[in-house]
């Protein structure tokens, strides 16, 4: 006699009533044989959506912030990556600005920029405010867009600095704030929750070798990691994604996401506010991951997830379709970020 999961359960629960054929046969499809994750934005813990044309959609990054938090790591010249004794080349120490040709060009710029300028520490219980504008369709969407990017939503939330807390507005404009235990907090893999965001490395090379040992740690766990290269990319661009980070730790950002295999610079791009912008991406999976930077300022604007080359999909919700070469995955801008005293509170 064999025995699936299903049945096993059914034998444990006999007071549970009967699985009908059609759920039985998606529930074992989902066992044995679980779709691949979604390709998607970053995640963000919470957000809420309103309807905001695009000719109003207007770019402004504010940051309101206290004290000072200089730090000095020396940077590695080996990392653990996914194996013993994976090593990579590290990034030169910033000098002067020079023309940018590129990602590590642009990681050198940002780092000496960020050296002239203050740092900061939030205070634990105040709030990392965050305002996106992001590409929304009229064919729907989820965990990527289901058809041309024709609409704008906004997207806001705020997370309290030592992580134990999280807000946003439900659908009736009501602020709804979470507040975590520490257990929930450090329930996340990888973790990323503010205050350990600003613990990390503020030198490129320290923070690429942190973050290669997080892939590696978490493909130690048993968690899947095809790609530990595409992995400790997102993990990088996850952390700028979420956070108001000060200047030399999101210059550390750049020249770490820099030294990810794969990455590249292109120098002419626009956000979707259609702020002029330069650009750090990497093709994994079928699928370009941009990073939007201002060329000034050296400020996140913002990211983009694009086809270049057609794949097909299979879900149980949607069946299978195919992804045209071109297609706009998802799409997203920070119009406004900083910190604020409480929950709710805008800049």
């Amino acid at each position: 006699m064999t025995n699936d999961e299903i049945t096993l359960f059914r034998e444990a629960r006999p007071d549970v009533a009967p699985y009908d054929d059609g759920a039985r046969a998606r529930a074992r499809a989902l066992l044995v044989d679980p779709p691949a994750a979604p390709r998607r934005m970053p995640r963000r813990r919470l957000v809420t959506a309103a309807a905001l044309p695009a000719a109003l959609a207007v770019g402004l990054t504010v940051l309101q912030v206290a004290g000072s938090d200089e730090r000095t790591t020396p940077g590695p010249t080996s990392s653990p990556g996914t194996g013993p004794g994976r090593t990579f080349q590290p990034m030169p120490a910033p000098t002067a600005m020079k023309p940018v040709a590129n990602a590590l060009d642009l990681a050198n710029n940002a780092a000496v920029r960020a050296a002239g300028q203050p740092g900061f520490r939030p205070r634990s219980d105040q709030w990392v405010y965050v305002k996106t504008i992001i590409a929304d369709s009229s064919k729907g969407q989820g965990g990527r867009l289901f058809g041309p990017p024709d609409r704008r939503t906004t997207l806001e939330d705020w997370q309290r600095a030592d992580g134990l807390g999280e807000a946003e507005f439900d659908g009736d404009g009501k602020l709804e704030v979470r507040m975590l235990t520490r257990e929930q907090m450090l329930s996340v893999s990888p973790r990323d929750d503010y205050q350990y965001v600003l613990s990390l490395p503020d030198t490129a090379n320290a923070l690429y070798a942190h973050v290669t040992k997080a892939v590696a740690d978490e493909a130690e766990t048993g968690a899947p990691t095809d790609d530990a290269d595409d992995r400790a990319f997102h993990f990088l661009r996850s952390y700028i994604d979420d956070y108001v980070l000060p200047p030399k730790l999101r210059a550390a950002m750049y020249g770490a996401l820099a030294l990810v295999p794969g990455v590249e610079y292109t120098s002419e791009s626009n956000d979707i506010l259609g702020r002029k912008a330069v650009t750090l991406y990497r093709e994994a999976n079928d699928v370009r991951d941009e990073i939007f930077v201002d060329p000034k300022t050296y400020e996140y604007l913002g990211d983009r997830s694009v086809a270049v080359r057609g794949y097909t999909t299979d879900s149980l919700d949607r069946g299978v379709e195919h992804i045209e070469k071109g297609t706009i995955l998802g799409w997203g801008g920070r119009s406004v970020s900083g910190l604020v005293d409480k929950p709710g509170q805008r800049l």
